[in-house]
């Protein structure tokens, strides 16, 4: 899988295709970065990963239920 650069412009570059040019350009994000003069978000779009959150979501209510379920079995053998 070839290397990619997102920015906010919606530019791509393929690593095969990545110019001089394309270097200065961004040799001057990291400039602008390590000096404090613009943020990550200014320059490159912030990945979402939703599905990652919603999956661990549902395998902590499966787990919630089970727990339940177990206490609930183990009151009813106690009484």
């Amino acid at each position: 899988m070839p290397l990619r650069i997102n920015t906010k412009s919606h530019k791509q570059y393929n690593a095969d295709a990545f110019t001089e040019v394309d270097y200065i350009d961004l040799i001057k994000i990291y400039n602008s970065l390590k000096d404090g003069m613009s943020k990550p978000e200014d320059w490159f779009d912030k990945e979402k990963k939703k599905t990652a959150k919603s999956n661990l979501s549902g395998l902590l209510k499966k787990r919630k239920k089970l727990i339940k379920k177990n206490l609930k079995s183990r009151i009813k053998r106690v009484i």
